[in-house]
């Protein structure tokens, strides 16, 4: 196709798009609440994905040790753990290592008199790292067992474990809420976009048949269809992005419960949504012509007969 007929396509896409308005707005719609779905459920989950990431590499469990425990046994201990394909790190905190992080925590002078170097209670401990924080309940178990129970006096999973089951939950409802709602809502864009193309081409019958009479070709004629359609995904598009950020600009996720997600993360989703601005418009855009064209040219195929 030359260039001059490619622009005529392209211009009797648009006038079609604008002589079936209705229809065309009702598909826009479509598109734009699939592609904002589509959005809302991406950046949550990186959002969830980088602050669990976050808190993942802080997570860690703490082993106390007794003071009679001889010093060569927890060295053992540290290079057997430091071995397990679940462990990220293992730190030895000795009794002079945890009395300097005991000083330097925010406290009271007088609360912090009361232990000293010559007279220091502290105990020895193993800060291990896990490589997932499921992995941590694992290890913690792994001290609980009756070979380890003479040696711990605590074992500080508990602390940490509340976050970890908010996290993984939130992650799992998030993953799960997104891909039913981004299926019933291409689901339904497919519906519409090939109802409303099949209505066009029957309504445009006689111009088809004129068409073929005289000896237009068969992408002249299949072609605006198409065009018309990626209108529907570009301002499908540009409508999901407005309505992406006054979701995130006003946390209306906390009056929607199937999307809504902790509140803490809602300034977050906000602030990676305005820094990738660009990239998410161009990529919503893509995206909404993609979907628009492929269901479309389903109903061409079908019905545009030449």
């Amino acid at each position: 196709m030359s260039t001059r007929g490619f622009g005529r396509v392209i211009r009797l896409g648009a006038i079609n798009f604008w002589r079936n308005r209705w229809l065309s707005l009702a598909s826009v719609l479509v598109v734009g609440i699939t592609l904002f779905i589509i959005g809302v459920f991406f950046i949550q989950g990186v959002v969830i994905q980088n602050t669990t990431q976050a808190i993942q590499d802080k997570l860690d469990i703490s082993v106390y040790f007794n003071d009679d425990v001889d010093e060569q046994v927890i060295t053992d201990i540290q290079r057997s753990i430091a071995n397990r394909p679940d462990v990220k790190s293992v730190e030895y905190i000795t009794k002079e290592k945890a009395f300097e992080i005991f000083q330097s925590r925010p406290s009271s002078e007088k609360i912090k008199s009361l232990i000293t170097p010559e007279d220091n209670p502290l105990p020895r401990s193993l800060v291990i790292r896990p490589s997932s924080p499921q992995d941590l309940e694992q290890l913690a178990k792994l001290f609980e067992a009756d070979r380890y129970e003479a040696l711990v006096r605590r074992v500080s999973y508990q602390d940490n474990k509340n976050v970890i089951e908010s996290l993984v939950e939130a992650s799992t409802t998030v993953k799960k809420n997104g891909w039913i709602l981004t299926a019933v809502a291409i689901i339904l864009s497919f519906i519409l976009i090939y109802n409303t193309t099949r209505i066009i081409i029957v309504s445009r019958a006689d111009e088809i048949e004129i068409m073929r009479l005289v000896g237009s070709t068969e992408s002249f004629v299949r072609w605006p269809f198409l065009i018309e359609a990626s209108l529907y995904g570009v301002f499908g598009a540009l409508g999901a992005s407005g309505a992406l950020y006054v979701f995130l600009q006003y946390d209306l996720a906390s009056a929607t419960p199937l999307l809504s997600i902790a509140n803490f993360l809602a300034p977050d989703m906000l602030s990676f949504y305005v820094d990738h601005l660009i990239i998410i418009i161009a990529v919503m855009i893509a995206a909404g012509v993609l979907i628009a064209t492929t269901m479309s040219s389903f109903a061409v195929r079908r019905f545009v007969k030449l």
